[in-house]
């Protein structure tokens, strides 16, 4: 009994683990869609990819602000979100076809762009 227990607990933890990964970002992958759907998928993991990286480097940078500069960088940084989501979300909405695939590499696009600014910023140490 003891051993199935075990055994039952340990494969829990590794279908846990298994399906918690995050998929890895490879700049390769458009080269590799073979369908519209790929090319898409390509577009959600490279969104979730600079998404981490925009808010790992946006905390750092917080962190090395003042009270004043904090401030500015967060109203920079809503006003920043607020223009991704409306442009990305206009051009979904004007999409006669393939919005999903057309809202996803907008915000794609939008997050890589900001998240390599941010890095520019963390490491010129700017302040705001």
């Amino acid at each position: 009994m003891k051993f199935t227990s075990v055994w039952f607990i340990g494969a829990l933890m590794t279908i846990s683990a298994v399906a918690y990964t995050q998929p890895t970002y490879d700049p390769e992958c458009y080269a590799k869609a073979q369908y519209a759907q790929d090319a898409q998928r390509c577009n959600q993991i490279r969104h979730q990819h600079f998404d981490r990286i925009l808010n790992q480097s946006y905390q750092a940078l917080l962190k090395k602000q003042s009270k004043t500069g904090q401030k500015s960088l967060r109203q920079i940084q809503r006003a920043w979100l607020q223009e991704r989501d409306d442009v990305c979300h206009e051009l979904v909405a004007k999409a006669v076809v393939s919005a999903g695939q057309i809202g996803d590499a907008c915000f794609a696009d939008w997050t890589e762009e900001r998240a390599l600014t941010m890095r520019v910023w963390l490491q010129k140490n700017k302040r705001f």
